[in-house]
């Protein structure tokens, strides 16, 4: 989903890129363990590249403040 034309959009610039990253790196970012990382790695698998915070609230497990502790440490690159 692409944000309305002219709508600046400002992203987490962390260091690990929830596009790209494995399950041991994401097991680098505070509260995830191997069974959410895979979750992670699956629903990018399954449903494409995250393109927003948000999307990461379609993982099962992560919820509103998961998403909260995880965006300084993130990227979507």
């Amino acid at each position: 989903m692409l944000p309305p034309a002219g709508l600046a959009v400002t992203l987490p610039q962390g260091e690990i890129s929830v596009n790209s990253a494995e399950v041991d790196e994401l097991m680098k970012l505070p509260g995830v363990g191997p069974v959410l990382a895979e979750a992670i790695v699956s629903e990018r698998q399954q449903n494409g590249l995250f393109y927003y915070p948000e999307d990461l609230l379609n993982v099962r497990g992560i919820g509103e403040k998961t998403l909260e502790k995880l965006l300084p440490y993130v990227n979507f690159q």
